[in-house]
């Protein structure tokens, strides 16, 4: 007790007050200026780590410096109102402005020591302390951190210019009718100065009448300030609009800051992508997003490296289908850095895939065609005149074989073959039909293959396994060599 009422002095608590609060203001004016945010490029990495791992450590003692004197000041503000001059308003003021900054300090502890833990493990490449840092409750800690430090800041910005307020008071720069403020012990209210005796001891006197009051001092008059009066003088007017045009400053900042000075962004504007596969088995690919943002502002470029695209990866997509790509980041980081993403997701509507052909009917005309000349190219090859053979053939149909997986095209050619024998000039004249049939799939996507299609070649039977030679039997011929197809006349 005798410890506090050595200490508990109104100077003592103003100086720590003021001190602890003008630092974090400056602090903050230095931030909002830009000032201290450049970085030496002649710093080589085992220097910049060391740097890093330096102020990590600084910061971590600051913070627990200003907690120790949030909690002393709060202390001795409480003993000075409580115990010696319950009057003296200054030190009410002090002891609760400090008592909510230790709370708010007390609250962020967590969160600045697990920063400073998680800094210091990346540092010395200590995967075991990162990889025991509970996702889940370092999110918890690091959103209650910023939030207690931004209030701790709030805080002290207005302890420190309510104490420069009152500084300006006691140095007589800005003039209170019946109210006079001083740092030495004893209460100075209602134009009373106190007069201390020669004799040592710590009771002194105050000219004019009053009682005794409940620090010892002789003749101290009760507070009489007369709050009606102060507002309604010249004075007044001038301390109230003062105050007033520093609230409505601060809060319309407060209102900017939160609601208009973000930078906005859009993530999804320029993602692309491709699909690829079969109509019902198609899926995404080749999926890019170049995010259009200043790429000079480092806040802003690390948020956007951060981000991820998601999308679901389904391989049975269908033409007409709907899929839309997210693009995930961190909200947390996006508030911490003033970001407004605009939007997150595009949709895309699949298209492109291929499509196999329903029927015949289905076919279009100029893949008929193509189809067509392919065939009159690859029976010029197979009907070539050879030395002792000739052969006259022509397009006899067009059929379309659609199977369970795989579809083709058939072209039936009418061949008539005659033979000369080479002993006894003797000539002999047949009569079949030869199947020409792709082995490339028939699909949409046939004739943007700028690949060579290939054609395979089957000679036609009739029911009784010869040759077949009348054109009657073609489709029934087709249906047996070709059994596990639907056959269908194209023309």
């Amino acid at each position: 007790m005798d410890i506090l009422n050595k200490y508990s002095k109104k100077k003592t608590v103003y100086l720590l007050a003021t001190v602890s609060s003008g630092f974090i203001t400056v602090l903050w004016l230095l931030s909002k200026l830009g000032i201290g945010g450049g970085s030496s490029s002649g710093y080589d990495s085992l220097d910049a780590l060391s740097t890093i791992g330096t102020m990590i450590t600084l910061i971590q003692i600051v913070f627990y410096a200003l907690l120790i004197v949030a909690i002393v000041t709060a202390i001795l503000s409480a003993f000075y109102f409580f115990k010696k001059d319950k009057q003296d308003y200054i030190m009410l003021g002090e002891f609760i402005a400090s008592c909510i900054s230790s709370i708010l300090l007390l609250l962020s502890m967590s969160g600045v020591n697990l920063v400073c833990k998680a800094i210091r493990a990346y540092l010395n490449q200590d995967i075991s302390a990162l990889s025991g840092i509970s996702d889940a409750s370092a999110l918890s800690s690091l959103t209650s951190m910023a939030t207690n430090l931004e209030y701790y800041l709030y805080v002290s910005i207005a302890v420190f210019i309510l104490n420069m307020v009152v500084l300006l008071i006691i140095k007589n720069v800005i003039h209170i009718n019946n109210f006079h403020y001083s740092l030495e012990e004893g209460p100075y209210i209602n134009n009373y100065s106190y007069q201390g005796t020669n004799n040592g001891s710590n009771s002194g006197n105050y000219t004019g009448n009053g009682a005794n009051n409940s620090g010892g001092y002789q003749n101290a008059p009760k507070s009489s300030f007369d709050f009606k009066s102060f507002i309604k003088s010249k004075n007044g007017k001038i301390t109230v609009g003062v105050i007033a045009v520093a609230l409505v400053a601060f809060i319309g900042y407060q209102i900017y800051d939160n609601f208009f000075n973000y930078t906005e962004i859009d993530l999804a504007k320029n993602i692309t992508c491709e699909f690829t596969g079969k109509d019902g088995e198609g899926y995404i690919t080749d999926v890019k997003n170049d995010i259009d943002y200043d790429k000079n502002n480092q806040q802003l470029a690390a948020f956007v490296n951060d981000t991820r695209l998601d999308y679901d990866t389904s391989y049975e997509l269908s033409n007409g289908d709907e899929v839309t790509i997210t693009v995930k980041y961190s909200e947390e980081t996006a508030k911490a850095n003033k970001i407004k993403v605009t939007n997150d997701s595009k949709t895309f509507k699949v298209k492109g895939l291929i499509e196999r052909y329903k029927n015949a009917a289905a076919l279009p005309d100029d893949l008929i065609e193509e189809l067509e000349s392919e065939a009159e190219d690859k029976a010029e090859d197979q009907f070539d005149d050879g030395y002792s053979t000739t052969y006259n053939y022509s397009l006899d149909s067009m059929w379309f074989a659609k199977g369970d997986d795989y579809d083709r095209a058939i072209a039936v050619y009418k061949v008539d073959a005659t033979r000369t024998s080479s002993w006894n000039n003797e000539v002999t004249q047949n009569t079949y039909y030869y199947a020409l049939y792709t082995s490339t799939e028939i699909n949409s996507a046939y004739l943007d293959d700028d690949n060579s299609h290939y054609w395979r070649s089957t000679v036609l039977d009739d029911s009784q396994r010869n040759y077949l030679t009348t054109a009657d039997g073609v489709e029934d011929s087709l249906k047996t060599e070709f059994d596990d197809y639907s056959i269908e006349k194209i023309k």
